[in-house]
């Protein structure tokens, strides 16, 4: 009977031969790696979302540009009519 050992980058385990589908050895503890895929930040995530802050930003400058607008043509609408009361 002859019985051959599989050794170093030709055993089932290793990176370089493995069944289909299957990832090599974790050689981190635990979920380290696992963990590590998972807080990996996509960059257009970031792109996206500062432009998503962005034009809340401008939006909310609009708004309060808006609103001291509105407050003032109210403060001049107010002072007009106490003109015209202190005329009569």
């Amino acid at each position: 009977m002859n019985v051959h050992a599989a050794h170093g980058r030709n055993a089932a385990g290793g990176k370089e031969q493995r069944i289909a589908r299957q990832e090599g050895r974790n050689h981190q503890a635990g979920f380290a790696e696992y963990n590590q895929k998972q807080d990996d930040v996509n960059p257009n995530a970031v792109l996206q979302g500062q432009f998503g802050q962005m034009a809340v930003d401008v939006e909310d400058e609009v708004d309060n540009g808006l609103k001291h607008v509105v407050f003032s043509l109210s403060a001049a609408k107010r002072a007009r009519i106490v003109t015209e009361r202190r005329r009569k």
